[in-house]
């Protein structure tokens, strides 16, 4: 039986088994007995190389010593020695500063993998099956590749391959244009199933021509990958291509203060897809400078990847549309540094699907060099092939679609899928970096009269639902808001806020975010980042996500609101007060939503006091001000019904949009 027939009956027999629910869980269970297969067969190679080789695993549980003999254990007895003796054995291994470095693999790759069959019976069968397989043979260690794409595609079916999986025709391509050399360190922080490494190692391969190359080889592809499956999978596929000890780690690179990296970190040539869309929990952020701060994963990648790469290096790095021409302070910061003091010399732009069927968005590779700042930078449009519309998960981005880039690489010119950009228009573009193709004939993608009609009916439907979903949703609401009207009770501000301050003595040397409160309700927003040593007054306060702020000299106009995320830290005078919610009474955003209203604007201007154009709020005054609200509960109930109007409404307007785009589209491809 082939090796894929036999992977696909371990699966059947998985899907039998009661304590597995779902995908996730069956790939789970397989990735961790193959792995175990796997560093068996290795054991194995490495008794026979080398003398006096000590174990890794300890006897009675290698693969070889309980899957062997099939009799030696009732079902019962096999489930419980699964449970209680392997797993606790291999998560307990020992070790210190003088263990080998397989055994600390071992371990970490055991660390979060459970047992998730309940039936012996079954977990036998799935023993039996494995072992048809001989990966101490060449032929079937090469097979594993097959097995390897398998088992992604079956994340894919999972939900989870955006987290692991960059398409290997992206992974070949970018490999061949960074072009590694051997003795060249090779990271990839963010290294999901090993993709880059793995491409990485195979064009590596092709320079080694001694003994002492192949050793530099094992010793320079660095991987970094903090969650434990996909970690798991790149460790084994690592082993399995002779990588005997893979430098890949159970981390997150984000958890380090980049401030504290030194020239002895850095590496050569850095390959990453970040996950897209991914968010870092609170306190990670604080690792950067304070105009990097945000919880975007791939920002936060993007940013890291300046700190790590050696002044001469090479890099490539996947990101979606979004970077390119977001407008927040954060990504053009980012978008600064990177072209002030790195050379963005290529940005090839894929079409849409290349990473179906995780997302379906857009996506770009930078190709970076250090040694200088960028002058100009090359675009290239990767052309769809022909009849394609959109990549798809059955017709997936190939290889050899690269050629065209491949050819045009090294004798560049404009054409009609290239075209150049000069760092002066970037920066005019306030370092908008989504430039379309100048040289595309507008009407290579012009839409049959068929097609538009059936994208004008499918727009139009979608609206007219969503029109009728918002008539259900703003009836059912404001029948709600009724029935909580009868429920209210009167409060004083002060039951509801808290004075908070956060005394902050200014650093010369630190840098300090500074807010601006918007007037007519209008937000808060950064105002600038500066050092310590240019602000005149050292004494100042430190605000919180979350917090309620306001003017006191402009509170009259407005000037309030919650503070977002990413002020979280900021500094503010003393004109400038912080409040924090009883949160047993109170919801901030409730409250945020009742600052927009009449009475709420009513309540500080009758609290405001002064000249004609200097009147100051008195916070006395304000805190005894009663307003009415809903219990706590009914606040809570009353902010999802309010979220999922705002919802409806913007999916709305992107569908009335969409329409508006396509009217344009028609004049300007069949009337213009």
């Amino acid at each position: 039986m082939s090796v894929l027939s036999v992977i696909k009956s371990v699966q059947d027999i998985m899907r039998k088994d009661a304590g597995i629910d779902g995908d996730a869980q069956r790939i789970s269970q397989l990735v961790w007995m193959v792995f175990l297969k796997v560093f068996d067969a290795k054991e194995e190679e490495w008794e026979r190389l080398y003398d006096n080789y000590e174990p890794i695993i300890p006897e009675g549980l290698r693969w070889r010593d309980w899957t062997a003999d099939d009799k030696g254990m009732t079902d019962e007895e096999l489930l419980g020695f699964v449970n209680n003796k392997l797993f606790k054995g291999l998560k307990e291994l020992h070790f210190d500063g003088n263990s080998h470095s397989k055994a600390c693999i071992v371990r970490s790759v055991f660390e979060d993998s459970y047992n998730y069959m309940k039936s012996g019976a079954l977990l036998r069968q799935v023993i039996r099956k494995l072992n048809e397989i001989d990966f101490t043979t060449q032929k079937d260690r090469h097979i594993f590749n097959d097995i390897y794409e398998t088992i992604l595609k079956d994340l894919q079916s999972a939900g989870n391959a955006g987290e692991y999986y960059t398409p290997r025709p992206v992974t070949q391509f970018v490999v061949n244009m960074v072009n590694p050399r051997l003795g060249e360190k090779v990271l990839d922080f963010a290294c999901g199933t090993g993709g880059y490494l793995l491409s990485a190692l195979e064009h590596l391969r092709q320079q080694i021509k001694s003994v002492d190359d192949n050793r530099i080889l094992q010793e320079t592809i660095i991987g970094i990958e903090k969650k434990p499956l996909p970690y798991m999978l790149a460790v084994t596929n690592m082993i399995l291509h002779d990588i005997d000890i893979p430098k890949i780690c159970r981390d997150n690179f984000l958890t380090r203060n980049v401030e504290e990296y030194k020239p002895v970190d850095k590496v050569d040539v850095i390959m990453i897809n970040p996950p897209f869309g991914g968010k870092e929990e609170d306190g990670i952020a604080s690792n950067f400078p304070l105009q990097f701060r945000t919880k975007e994963t791939a920002d936060l990648f993007m940013v890291l990847l300046m700190y790590l790469l050696k002044e001469n290096g090479r890099a490539c790095v996947i990101l979606p549309d979004n970077f390119l021409f977001e407008k927040d302070t954060v990504k053009i910061n980012i978008k600064k540094k990177l072209l002030r003091e790195w050379n963005v010399h290529t940005i090839v732009r894929l079409p849409k699907g290349v990473f179906e069927p995780y997302t379906d968005i857009e996506t770009n590779l930078l190709f970076i060099e250090g040694g200088k700042s960028t002058e100009h930078i090359w675009y290239f449009e990767h052309p769809l092939p022909d009849e394609y519309k959109k990549y798809s998960k059955t017709r997936p981005i190939r290889y050899e679609e690269f050629e065209i880039e491949r050819k045009w690489w090294n004798n560049r010119s404009a054409n009609e899928h290239a075209w150049l950009v000069s760092i002066h228009e970037i920066t005019e573009r306030n370092y908008n970096l989504d430039i379309k193709n100048p040289n595309k004939n507008k009407n290579d993608d012009c839409f049959s009269a068929d097609k538009l009609r059936d994208v004008m009916i499918n727009t139009s439907t979608k609206a007219i639902n969503l029109m009728e979903e918002r008539k259900k949703n703003t009836i059912a609401f404001l029948d709600y808001v009724r029935s909580i009207n009868r429920k209210r009770r009167k409060y004083k501000i002060g039951q509801l806020l808290t004075r908070i301050k956060d005394t902050l003595i200014l650093d010369d040397e630190t840098q300090y975010k500074r807010v601006t409160i918007k007037l007519n309700h209008g937000g808060i927003y950064l105002r600038d980042i500066v050092y310590g040593k240019e602000i005149g007054t050292k004494r100042q306060f430190k605000i919180s996500r979350g917090q309620f702020l306001l003017s006191r000299i402009d509170a009259r106009n407005g000037a309030f609101g919650i503070v977002p995320e990413e002020l979280e830290g900021a500094i503010i005078t003393g004109n400038f007060w912080t409040y924090e919610a009883k949160h047993e009474l109170l919801n901030i955003d409730w409250f945020n939503l009742f600052t927009s209203t009449s009475e709420f604007m009513a309540i500080v201007k009758e609290s405001s006091s002064g000249t004609t154009n200097r009147k100051y709020l008195d916070e006395r005054k304000f805190l005894q001000f009663e307003i009415s609200l809903p219990d706590k509960a009914e606040q809570d109930k009353f902010m999802q019904y309010y979220s999922a109007m705002i919802e409806n409404y913007e999916s709305l307007k992107k569908e009335l949009e969409r329409q508006n785009h396509m009217m344009g589209y028609i004049k300007d491809h069949y009337i213009g």
